[in-house]
C-alpha cells in the first residue's frame, strides 16, 4: 500500500469481514423466506464506483425485480435488459447460494423477499 492506499492486508481483511457480515444477513434473509414460501424478491442496495456490472444492471428498475424460477438465468447474466457479465460474482455461486452470496465478494447489495402483491404487474406478466 501507500499513503492514498490500502496494503493487501487491509483489503483482504476488510473483504473478509464485508462478506461474512453480509453473507451472514443473507443466509437469515434466505431461512426467513424459505420459510415462509415467497418467491418473488428483489435485488435492493447502494452502488458504488467499485460495484461490478452485474449488480449495476441488477440495480436497474427493468432488473430489480425477480421470480424464483429465473434465478438460474441471472447466475449466467441474463436479465430482463439482456446479458451482462457475471465476472466478480463467487465461482460457486449456484441457484442455491445466490441469495447468499448475491453479486460477489465484496458484495453490500440485499436480496430481500417481496410479497406477491407489491411486485409491479409488468414482472408477474413476464413470468407467466
Amino acid at each position: 500500500g501507500g499513503p492514498q492506499e490500502d496494503g493487501a492486508l487491509v483489503k483482504y481483511a476488510r473483504q473478509i469481514a464485508t462478506d461474512g457480515i453480509n453473507q451472514f444477513n443473507r443466509t437469515y434473509m434466505k431461512a426467513v423466506t424459505d420459510d415462509l414460501g415467497f418467491k418473488w424478491f428483489r435485488y435492493t442496495g447502494s452502488n458504488l464506483k467499485t460495484s461490478r456490472p452485474f449488480c449495476l444492471a441488477m440495480t436497474q428498475p427493468e432488473n430489480e425485480y425477480f421470480h424464483i424460477s429465473q434465478v438460474s438465468n441471472i447466475i449466467k447474466g441474463y436479465l430482463n435488459t439482456g446479458k451482462v457479465s457475471t465476472q466478480g460474482l463467487n465461482k460457486e455461486t449456484n441457484t442455491n447460494n445466490f441469495f447468499i452470496y448475491a453479486g460477489g465478494y465484496n458484495c453490500g447489495h440485499s436480496i430481500i423477499p417481496v410479497p406477491d402483491a407489491l411486485v409491479p404487474e409488468k414482472f408477474k406478466a413476464a413470468i407467466i
